[in-house]
């Protein structure tokens, strides 16, 4: 969920953010490199930070987001993704990139393209920015041709 979807419900300053922007490029870094060991150590760390800012302002869907964006299991990120969406939904906020993500997770990760269509069909109604407009139009065209190919030829 980007931070100009927040608006003024994003409770984190611009430094904890920051932090937590940088520490995710380092753990993002750790992960092109094949650096597992590392990626661990940077995500036991990432978890940590994001558990400091859900003590100080309580649960929020961004921090939920975040941790899904970063979490290697699908399973585990389909789940932290739906929590995301229950708390944006009881804070009345838009829920159309946590759909995306989760949506991408459910297409590409676990080949379940029909369901994932399902998902951004929730959200097609929903305020987009450009570059969720620009996701939403991709991982839906992906889902569609994946679907396809699953269907039986005749």
């Amino acid at each position: 969920m980007g931070v100009s979807a927040m608006n003024d419900a994003f409770p984190f300053s611009e430094a904890e953010w920051s932090e937590v922007w940088a520490l995710s490029n380092r753990i993002g870094n750790a992960t092109l490199a094949d650096e597992d060991v590392v990626r661990a150590s940077l995500m036991l760390d990432f978890q940590e930070l994001l558990n400091n800012l859900r003590e100080r302002y309580g649960n929020h869907p961004v921090l939920t987001e975040t941790e899904a964006d970063f979490t290697a299991d699908a399973n585990e990120q389909i789940e932290l993704y739906q929590q995301a969406i229950r708390e944006a939904e009881q804070l009345r906020l838009t829920t159309c990139s946590i759909r995306i993500y989760y949506a991408r997770v459910l297409c590409e990760d676990l080949n379940q393209p029909e369901q994932a269509l399902n998902l951004l069909a929730e959200c097609e109604l929903e305020a987009f920015d450009d570059s969720e407009r620009r996701q939403f139009a991709e991982l839906q065209d992906v889902c569609n041709q994946r679907l396809s190919s699953l269907r039986p030829k005749n």
